[in-house]
């Protein structure tokens, strides 16, 4: 496939019509792992390509729910739970590093309903409850809707979207709100088949049935 010049999520200078999803989720984790943050997003663009390739209203479910995460933080007194932690952080090494800082923890969608010891597997730190952490944990939300859309398969896993349709996100059967594996059935996805991959290894990627489910 041959791109244009990308419509990024930051100010940009011009816009493409050839803008796919995968170009989006590389423009969501620059902006996401960018040290300095200074980039400036463009919340209306964020908007946008979350309403075309998600699908129209999900942007605002992930805002609204942030912002209530957000009311929540903000009633931590991180300083108490700092002081109260004392007597755990004397039994660190003094070579280490002791803080307290709020964190959103996350886990996979399978583990919904399971007990909270056993619902979450990572974290993201809120370090100063501002714009741009509000920004980086919607950011965060928007990638892990993409992402199971994109790849199938352990590592080495292979590119789901391989149609210009399926790429570019031509038709709402392609967003993330409808996606259904038994569209890629043409390719021939399905439990235990192989395919080769550009692996240096030459190693193939094979498909699982727990992959499909």
């Amino acid at each position: 496939m041959k791109y244009l010049k990308k419509y990024k999520i930051f100010e940009s200078k011009g816009e493409s019509n050839l803008y796919g999803i995968h170009d989006w989720i590389e423009d969501l984790k620059s902006w996401e792992w960018s040290r300095t943050q200074n980039q400036v997003v463009n919340e209306s663009s964020l908007k946008k390509w979350s309403d075309h390739f998600i699908g129209e209203g999900y942007y605002e479910k992930v805002v609204n729910n942030v912002d209530r995460i957000f009311e929540a933080l903000k009633k931590v007194d991180e300083e108490e739970i700092h002081m109260r932690m004392y007597d755990v952080y004397d039994q660190i090494p003094s070579s280490k590093d002791k803080w307290t800082m709020c964190c959103v923890a996350y886990g996979d969608v399978e583990n919904y309903n399971k007990p909270d010891r056993n619902k979450y597997n990572g974290l993201v730190t809120v370090k100063n409850k501002d714009s741009k952490d509000r920004l980086r944990i919607i950011i965060h939300i928007l990638k892990d809707i993409v992402f199971p859309t994109l790849y199938i398969g352990t590592w080495p896993n292979m590119m789901l979207r391989q149609s210009d349709g399926s790429y570019y996100v031509t038709d709402k059967k392609w967003q993330c709100q409808n996606f259904n594996i038994d569209d890629y059935q043409e390719m021939g996805i399905k439990s235990g088949a192989e395919f080769d991959t550009d692996d240096y290894k030459g190693r193939k990627v094979t498909i699982y049935q727990h992959d499909i489910d």
